[in-house]
């Protein structure tokens, strides 16, 4: 790799808060106090065999309430021929 990239990836590496999150080990309280007030995030997760979907939805309130729903969708064979 040439140098410039070197150097631009540890630049990266030590200035970068959501790298930071990603890379680190933390407890999910800890996770969840980076989360900024009303917002919402949307989570896929495929299964190994690709049977299944994994989906979830985080909502964070104003007076920081975490709500959560997660479900899971099943394939058809047509429908994973398309996957």
């Amino acid at each position: 790799m040439p140098k410039s990239y070197i150097k631009t990836e540890e630049e990266i590496r030590e200035t970068s808060k959501p790298l930071k999150l990603l890379t680190s080990f933390s407890t999910i309280e800890d996770f969840k106090e980076n989360l900024p007030s009303q917002t919402g995030y949307l989570i896929l997760q495929l299964s190994d065999d690709r049977q299944h979907l994994y989906y979830g939805i985080l909502f964070v309130s104003k007076d920081r309430k975490f709500n959560y729903y997660i479900s899971k969708i099943t394939f058809s064979d047509y429908m994973r021929e398309k996957l």
